[in-house]
């Protein structure tokens, strides 16, 4: 946070990427002292990226699997009051079906996004990273921030369709992206 103030007002994008817990729990090397951590950090970004289970541990929400679209737009604006002009929630599963959604908000023009992509029945290891590094990398280069979305949604699509594909653990083994890794500057 002090690195963030320090730099203020020199053009900076600031982007967090809350990396606290995934499926309903905290990583074993996170803390509730952490968690109050990253809500002062949360608080001077521009665009925050956490996850389902990240965005009810800032919130201090207990964790809601298949929530109506009209509770995560609340979710969102909520996050957003933390400080971000800009918040998303990935991986997050609403309105009982069996998509994933990354769902975002915009405060200034108080707009929102979904983005629905299809569940695949397994563990891919970095894809968070991933999504905000691409998000990031957009972002940078003047897409705008729904653009910016669609990008990474469809890049971390395209590597998860990839990894699935071949008979790899990627748990552990992590993700192959290095064979759709020249389509994340492609048109939409």
């Amino acid at each position: 946070k002090k690195l963030v103030e320090e730099f203020a007002g020199q053009n900076q994008l600031v982007i967090v990427d809350p990396v606290m817990g995934d499926d309903g729990n905290l990583y074993s090397t996170m803390s509730d002292e952490m968690v109050l951590k990253m809500r002062e950090l949360v608080a001077v970004a521009d665009v925050i990226t956490p996850n389902l289970t990240e965005a009810s541990l800032l919130l201090d929400k207990p964790l809601k699997k298949n929530m109506g679209w009209d509770e995560a737009k609340e979710w969102l604006r909520k996050l957003a009051e933390m400080g971000p002009e800009m918040a998303l929630i990935t991986s997050a599963s609403i309105e009982n079906t069996d998509s994933i959604f990354v769902l975002a908000y915009d405060k200034e023009l108080d707009r929102f996004w979904k983005v629905e992509h299809k569940y695949v029945p397994q563990y891919f290891a970095g894809t968070g990273d991933m999504f905000t590094s691409v998000l990031t990398g957009s972002l940078l280069q003047g897409d705008n921030f729904p653009v910016s979305i669609e990008r990474a949604v469809q890049f971390v699509r395209l590597v998860i369709h990839s990894t699935y594909g071949y008979r790899q653990d990627s748990s552990k083994e992590g993700v192959v992206m290095e064979r759709v890794l020249h389509m994340v500057r492609n048109p939409l």
